[in-house]
């Protein structure tokens, strides 16, 4: 469980498995596998020394969004750091709603789209933080909507719409992100294909 030594692993079976796919068929191979067998390395979970600092960042930065949108609702409620108070009792931005999962979800789903329409660097690195603030976006929805459920239900009705809150805005970003990869992927001229410039010039008589 030590998250070093994933990384190691992940990292040794990576470098064997594009060694073995070379042995095979050399670089043409290599270059076609090379980001599949890459993007397994998306599943492991990040080292507790970068993951820790961002999910208290986001725990605290969504925490003072959600009191921001409850008081437009005229709702009130009271951050204390990744804590929010509303009338019926304290309401926890944790881990798994700090939207920690919500940016590794849009990452993974960013890094494939890009492969997926065979975008050129500059798309796919658009592609990466357009997922996150969606991302972002949609989890302050939830958390929103979580709270929101606290203060008039009472912070026990949390868990009756927990689960589907998360299934929800996973399945909406999904689906925008495909989108906004098909709007980009019908803007782009195939690699190697220049315009075809039409000859205005009269043949003469």
């Amino acid at each position: 469980e030590w998250r070093p030594i994933q990384w190691l692993l992940g990292i040794e079976t990576l470098g064997l498995t594009l060694y073995a796919v070379y042995l095979a068929g050399g670089k043409f191979w290599l270059r076609q596998a090379a980001f599949p067998v890459a993007f397994f390395l998306v599943a492991i979970p990040w080292p507790k020394l970068i993951e820790a600092p961002i999910i208290q960042g986001l725990s605290r930065m969504n925490a003072g969004l959600v009191v921001d949108v409850l008081g437009v609702l005229n709702v009130p409620a009271i951050q204390h750091g990744n804590l929010i108070e509303v009338s019926t009792g304290l309401v926890g931005i944790n881990d798994a709603c700090s939207g920690i999962r919500s940016f590794q979800s849009s990452l993974m789903i960013s890094l494939f789209l890009g492969e997926f329409y065979l975008f050129n660097w500059r798309r796919r690195v658009f592609l990466i933080p357009f997922g996150f603030a969606l991302a972002m976006l949609l989890n302050i929805c939830r958390a929103s909507l979580l709270t929101w459920i606290a203060a008039k239900k009472g912070v026990e009705a949390i868990a009756e719409y927990h689960d589907e809150a998360g299934l929800t805005i996973l399945l909406v970003c999904t689906a925008l992100l495909w989108g906004a990869a098909w709007l980009l992927s019908q803007w782009q001229t195939p690699a190697g294909e220049k315009p075809v410039e039409k000859d205005n010039s009269s043949a003469a008589t």
